[in-house]
């Protein structure tokens, strides 16, 4: 029997050079039931990222209680969205007039975050994005109070009690927002725009106010130099009387003294005078004779006897 042939027309199911097909189909399923099995193993939980809290849903039903940050298990058919509860800012331009009919552009900057545990509700009542809780809570709110703080103040008064105005701002936003589930943490008011008349004015008023504020300063310049004046010529004029005074004092303690001393002077010469009348005897003469004599006789003698007789020492050796 004859041995029949390969029928050479038929492709073979393996050619050298290419993987099989059963190994391609094999490592697609195994591929497939990988992401399969992922995809049903996820299905479980679910991970709450920092700064946001999980919107729990079941078939669009939302759970009232948000999930905190961190890992949780949930059904398979359950769904779970993060929502930011980060700080945000938000920043409105809001068109307003003032007391006094000025055209104002009044910029306003409010920085909030929604309440943790009330996103459950800004979800189903707004969305779960901030720029719907602008939309339609912040915004409206901004601008409705922004021109009712307004119309209170003069647009020079905006500019001068810019504090006043904030606050006044910042309460009513904080009481129309208590209950929404957004707390504002601050508002500034980030600038004040008028109209080009208006600016020019103003501009014109602090030229003046500026150029009246340095008279008054030169004015009171000048008065306290003139001040200052009228205190040196006092002082110098006080000083001069000092001295003045102070001479005629020590002119007069110096006659006083001068006198008291040629009067204790005197004083002494006429004591020394008294005394020494009182101590001049005819003894004492005789003596002091004596004590010059040098006891030559005189050559020339009167009648009367030598000159011890004369002196009287004669009678004083007689005694």
């Amino acid at each position: 029997m004859a041995r029949k042939g390969r029928d050479m027309s038929t492709p073979s199911r393996y050619e050298p050079g290419k993987p099989p097909v059963k190994l391609i189909v094999g490592g697609v399923v195994a591929v497939v039931l990988f992401f399969v099995v992922i995809a049903f193993v996820s299905s479980f939980y679910a991970v709450v990222d920092a700064g946001t809290r999980g919107v729990y849903k079941v078939f669009g039903d939302v759970a009232d209680t948000p999930l905190e940050e961190g890992f949780h298990l949930k059904a398979p058919w359950a769904d779970v969205e993060n929502i930011n509860v980060r700080q945000v800012v938000v920043e409105e331009r809001v068109a307003a007039a003032s007391f006094d009919l000025q055209q104002v552009q009044t910029t306003i900057a409010v920085n909030y975050y929604p309440e943790p545990g009330k996103v459950a509700q800004l979800y189903k009542k707004i969305g779960a994005d901030n720029l719907d809780w602008e939309r339609v809570l912040m915004r409206p709110r901004i601008a409705e109070i922004t021109k009712a703080v307004t119309a209170k103040f003069s647009a020079e008064n905006l500019i001068r009690q810019r504090a006043e105005a904030k606050l006044l701002i910042t309460e009513q936003i904080k009481k129309e927002l208590a209950d929404s589930g957004l707390v504002v943490v601050e508002v500034s008011i980030t600038n004040f725009d008028f109209d080009a008349t208006f600016n020019q004015a103003i501009e014109a008023k602090q030229v003046a106010e500026q150029r009246a504020q340095q008279e008054e300063n030169e004015l009171k310049r000048k008065k306290i130099q003139a001040q200052q004046q009228i205190v040196e010529a006092e002082a110098k004029k006080q000083a001069q009387q000092f001295e003045t005074d102070a001479q005629a004092y020590r002119t007069r303690i110096s006659a006083e003294a001068e006198a008291e001393r040629t009067k204790i002077q005197a004083t002494a010469e006429a004591e020394a005078q008294k005394a020494l009348a009182a101590s001049i005897t005819t003894t004492l003469l005789k003596w002091r004779f004596l004590e010059k004599w040098d006891g030559v006789m005189p050559k020339v003698m009167g009648g009367n006897g030598s000159i011890l007789m004369q002196l009287g020492l004669d009678d004083d050796e007689k005694k």
